[in-house]
């Protein structure tokens, strides 16, 4: 019951492509699940990539656009799965990054490991 409840959570707030991964683990549920950037998100990373380009000579505009994408996407799962250890009684959350930023597809993919 925990474990739909989860998923149908990590959905209504918006994360996309979620599936569970198999394991032996009774207690355990581990997750993969995209965040996808909406346009605003995009169209922000570019003016933040045009600002700091006259900062940071060094770092190519792709790669300013990809942190500032990652760091919106870590901010906005941190705050979803905060949320969801208030719903629901978790012993521990462990979330990673499993694919950073494609910039063509436009969404960064993470693995959450969920002890219940």
């Amino acid at each position: 019951m925990k474990r739909q409840f989860i998923l149908q959570f990590l959905l209504d707030d918006g994360l996309t492509s979620i599936s569970q991964i198999r394991t032996d683990e009774m207690d355990t549920l581990n997750i993969k699940f995209r965040y996808e950037f909406n346009n605003y998100e995009i169209e922000a990373s570019e003016s933040y990539a045009r600002d700091m380009l006259g900062e940071l000579k060094d770092i190519a505009k792709e790669d300013l656009k990809s942190q500032f994408l990652k760091e919106i996407a870590m901010d906005e799962v941190d705050q979803i799965l905060d949320e969801l250890k208030e719903e629901v009684d978790i012993k521990s959350l462990i979330c990673k990054i499993e694919k950073e930023c494609i910039m063509d597809k436009n969404y960064i993919e993470f693995i959450v490991e969920i002890k219940l």
